[in-house]
């Protein structure tokens, strides 16, 4: 709903932080709190928030300098069980104080936390059951717990609040007003160690400061809420991930006291990764932000079965398959065994025989074509559950999507048992693809508002589109890769021949010379939907901002151009004209007229910003990439639950149209420019990690080790000869690639982090940069600092190919490519 947009400046009544020095007094550390107590001024505090960590100054108090430095671990090399230390209940609040002055100084630093047991529920049935509950001093910190079955089981559980260093005391059961914490802690920067039947407990350590020393002193709020239940008749309880490590909210306290400094360290290694990098420091920032997903929209169950909710406004929908397609970066890359499990629930859910679902009829124009639905692939794995989604999809996008998400992972990872369970599952989702297509073009059809990604009446498909076919396209070859390899040649045979026959349409039927990109969809039997609720015209010359998305997968697996590569580059280049050219995010269409939609971001940052930076169009890829960021962190100031729509309004339905008076969405009603650069819908999204798929486009590097194959070629922008550091983050290590792009290309790879059984290469790939058609080179291919290859080679293209065995099995290990013409 529109008022949940609407967040009040105090937060949670009650929880804050508060800091006392002697000589000075005492400052809650926010702008708003209870009446009376001494806030600050919202320009007397400096945040920076790089997920998941928040690092805040605070103003001097009495010569003492007070930072704050939050975060709960996020592990992007986890090797611990069911990556526990990624999915630790609990943060970590370290202050550090510095004493400025030359006499020693008495400081005290708070956290105090209202009891929120028995509170929860969903936009519209929110549950507040309170009964039973208690505040009490137990083990050295503050248990908030309850005494009382709560309305809902998922919502029965404890928090504790505990800090790890000073002298320590403690308001339990505390209330504004009354048994009042403030009139305690701002008279004698100390609490009383009193229990009341309040709602609110706090914590304080105090501690002594010499002359110029700095003492840091952690705090930890952790939380233990065992039920997980799914949201079906039989209310299956799956418990969370974490209840396999932890049994109350004490121990997870205790472990992250006795271990945050080193997880700390470990938070902070990746993001040093790409901070230093020698990426943008604004698009750093976006990356850093963008994986926030990870904890607020993770579904994650005791016998680790892993989803990803869309959105909280979905109220429920899990796993979203296409959607994933865009977001799986950060999962695929650095925690494959989430990825592998949630894609094993879609597999497991694949449709069965003997389905039939009426289906619209391109020869009628109406729904009275009965579909044979084996194969087919559901849109999400359950609403709140994992007991199944809600039917056979019929959109033509998601069984592509299906596999060529089940390759990225098979080619990344090197997992042969998962490849034998999915190959056959693979097999039947393209079988179903094809019996979606009516004319027979090899095209499966689009059939209005409503039927593939792109759902809403903004955007009423027909007939033949771009974006399915290129989908289809590149999943053909990587079906045809994994039928290879699995020696089916009879299934790669007849991917071959679908390949050919969907290609030719492709470029012969939805290709437009004059616009210099593909018609947004084209229905050679439009005739047939005349009188229908669903009459439409025979095309749209619109501009489709995803229109080529299967090449961007063919370019991040190195599939080879599934689309004529002059095409594939015209395209590009009128996407940057016409959607790209607006000051805010990329419009999804352009229609001939000038008129635009909204913008999902995250389908521009792959399907658009990736492909382009992998064909040689670096800067205008990086462009639409900051304007996403300039967006989220400049004009919305939130990048941390960054909605999918940024809409200017210009069509109507975009907006609510129950806006409360006092919504900053009403700024948008009336608005008249055509920028995309305000946030509206779906909040907390879970694609948000899209840009993620930037870091190997821009490092040029892939691997697939089905084939043995590993591709370095880098993508630099136009104003960088050379980088000495472009980050790379895949299952179980992290490299940095180094690259000069000066009389001739200079490619090196050093591994960082390796944390998983020696890889074993047949194949090395690079390419010469764009712009250069030299035909012969000379390449030099080193190994840990020794020569092992050495020759004059005829490129392909620009493509060049080493075959040559060649491994990587730890930190330190490096790879080196010259080529000089």
């Amino acid at each position: 709903p529109a008022e949940d947009y609407v967040v009040t400046p105090q937060g949670i009544p009650g929880a804050f932080l508060a800091c006392f020095v002697e000589g000075f007094g005492a400052r809650v550390l926010k702008t708003h709190s209870f009446p009376g107590y001494a806030t600050l001024k919202a320009r007397e505090i400096k945040y920076k928030g790089l997920f998941p960590r928040a690092l805040v100054g605070y103003p001097e108090m009495g010569e003492v300098r007070v930072r704050l430095e939050a975060f709960s671990p996020i592990l992007l090399d986890d090797v611990s069980e069911g990556y526990r230390d990624s999915s630790i209940p609990g943060a970590v609040f370290i202050f550090r104080l510095a004493n400025l002055s030359g006499k020693t100084k008495r400081a005290s630093v708070a956290m105090s936390w209202r009891n929120l047991v028995g509170v929860g529920g969903y936009p519209g049935a929110k549950i507040e059951d309170l009964r039973g509950n208690f505040i009490s001093f137990e083990d050295g910190g503050l248990l908030f717990g309850s005494t009382r079955r709560k309305a809902d089981p998922r919502v029965e559980g404890e928090y504790f609040l505990v800090a790890g260093a000073g002298e320590i005391t403690y308001m339990a059961g505390w209330s504004p007003g009354r048994e009042d914490f403030w009139r305690v802690f701002s008279e004698e920067g100390k609490l009383d160690n009193s229990s009341g039947r309040g709602n609110l407990g706090a914590v304080c350590s105090t501690v002594y400061l010499g002359p110029e020393e700095e003492v840091e002193v952690p705090m930890v709020l952790s939380w233990y809420f065992p039920n997980l239940l799914g949201d079906t008749d039989l209310k299956p309880n799956y418990g969370h991930a974490y209840n396999r490590w932890f049994s109350c909210a004490r121990e997870v306290a205790a472990y992250l006291l006795g271990k945050y400094r080193k997880l700390l360290e470990r938070t902070r290694a990746w993001q040093e990764e790409i901070l230093r990098s020698s990426l943008p420091r604004w698009l750093g920032v976006k990356l850093i932000n963008d994986i926030f997903p990870l904890a607020s929209n993770s579904f994650y169950t005791e016998d680790l079965r892993f989803s990803v909710y869309e959105a909280h406004e979905m109220r429920g929908c899990l796993g979203t398959i296409d959607q994933r397609a865009a977001s799986n970066s950060i999962y695929t890359m650095c925690f494959p065994r989430l990825s592998r499990s949630e894609l094993s629930l879609f597999a497991k859910q694949q449709v069965g025989k003997g389905v039939l679902c009426d289906h619209w009829n391109f020869r009628t124009g109406r729904k009275d074509l009965k579909l044979d639905c084996e194969g087919a692939i559901r849109h999400e794995v359950g609403w709140d559950h994992l007991e199944g989604g809600t039917g056979p999809s019929q959109w033509p996008d998601i069984p592509p999507l299906f596999v060529l998400q089940c390759y990225e992972y098979v080619a990344w990872t090197g997992d042969l048992e998962f490849l034998d369970f999915v190959y056959p599952k693979v097999k039947k989702a393209l079988e179903y693809e094809a019996r979606l297509d009516q004319d027979g073009d090899g095209i499966a059809e689009v059939y209005g508002p409503g039927s593939m990604t792109y759902d809403n009446r903004d955007y009423p498909f027909y007939g033949a589109s771009p974006y399915v076919a290129s989908l289809q396209l590149a999943a053909l070859r990587a079906g045809a890769k994994m039928a290879r390899f699995e020696g089916d040649e009879g299934f790669e045979s007849w991917c071959g021949q679908q390949e050919s026959i969907i290609r030719r349409s492709l470029e012969d039927k939805l290709w437009s010379e004059e616009l210099g990109h593909f018609y947004m969809w084209y229905d050679e039997m439009a005739e047939n939907w005349r009188g229908s609720e669903r009459e439409h015209d025979r095309f749209s010359d619109a501009c489709f901002v995803s229109q080529l998305a299967g090449m961007w997968f063919a370019d991040l697996l190195d599939l080879g151009y599934i689309v004529d590569e002059e095409k594939v580059r015209r395209t590009l280049r009128s996407i940057a004209l016409k959607n790209g050219s607006v000051g805010g995010c990329p419009a999804n269409i352009v229609e001939r007229d000038g008129r635009m939609t909204s913008s999902w971001p995250y389908y521009a940052e792959v399907y658009y910003a990736a492909q382009a930076i992998y064909e040689g169009e670096v800067d205008t890829g990086l462009e639409c990439l900051r304007k996403v960021y300039r967006a989220m962190h400049e004009l919305d100031r939130s990048p941390w639950d960054a909605p999918l729509g940024w809409d200017y309004h210009l069509y109507p339905g975009n907006l609510p149209e129950d806006l409360p008076k006092g919504s900053p969405l009403r700024r948008l009603l009336d608005l008249k420019e055509g920028e995309n650069r305000w946030a509206t819908w779906g909040r907390w999204y879970m694609t948000n990690p899209a840009s993620w798929f930037a870091l190997p486009a821009i490092a040029g590097f892939s691997m697939d080790l089905l084939e043995g194959k590993l591709v370095m070629a880098p993508n630099l922008p136009s104003s960088m000869k050379k980088a000495r550091s472009l980050p790379i983050f895949m299952p179980g290590f992290w490299g940095r690639v180094s690259c000069e792009q000066e009389e001739g290309l200079r490619v090196c790879l050093v591994i960082t982090r390796f944390f998983r059984e020696p890889l074993n290469f047949k194949k090395f790939v690079t390419k010469v940069p764009h712009g250069w058609k030299p035909g012969k080179v000379w390449v030099g291919f080193v190994v840990n600092g020794k020569e092992v290859f050495s020759e004059r080679v005829v490129p392909d293209g620009r493509r060049v190919e080493l075959n040559l065995p060649f491994s990587i099995s730890g930190v330190g290990e490096s790879l080196e490519c010259r080529l000089k013409w």
